[in-house]
């Protein structure tokens, strides 16, 4: 896969990926409820620290991360596949870039929260991943648990 820094020009796909790729939230939060928007996108993107990474394959975007850059470490959220591409190992060439950049920029960790209902904390489990604590949360009056997980990237 190959890897590039999004734009604000970016903002109206990754939202679009994003929503498709967090369908299945619907089942959690109902009907109408989107993860995210195009002002929210355009917002993470236009903050210093904070990018949208997009993976694409023979030239077709199938993939979004949100990279967030700690201290100690890079944090991810918003991680979207393409859903036809869910499956595919995509998920995890995304993540083994995130590991990538925080290496090569010399933090020592990669961090994420993840919504445990979802079973993403046993899948983040199998990549080396982590649990640090957990807290709950609510979205659209729904109580949620979010996990949240790291792995050391550098010594």
């Amino acid at each position: 896969m190959q890897f590039r820094t999004a734009t604000p020009a970016d903002a109206p796909f990754i939202t679009n990926l994003v929503n498709r790729a967090y369908e299945v939230e619907r089942a959690l939060f109902g009907a109408g409820h989107d993860r995210t928007d195009v002002a929210e996108i355009t917002a993470n993107i236009e903050t210093p620290g904070t990018c949208f990474i997009l993976g694409a394959n023979e030239g077709v975007s199938l993939s979004s991360v949100r990279v967030e850059t700690q201290p100690d470490a890079l944090f991810f959220s918003m991680l979207a596949v393409d859903p036809t591409r869910q499956g595919g190992g995509v998920g995890r060439a995304v993540v083994q870039e995130v590991e990538r950049l925080a290496a090569a920029r010399g933090l020592p960790f990669v961090r994420l929260n993840c919504i445990q209902q979802r079973d993403l904390p046993a899948y983040y489990g199998r990549l080396g991943y982590t649990a640090t604590h957990d807290t709950p949360y609510t979205i659209a009056d729904v109580e949620i648990v979010l996990v949240y997980m790291e792995k050391r990237v550098t010594a």
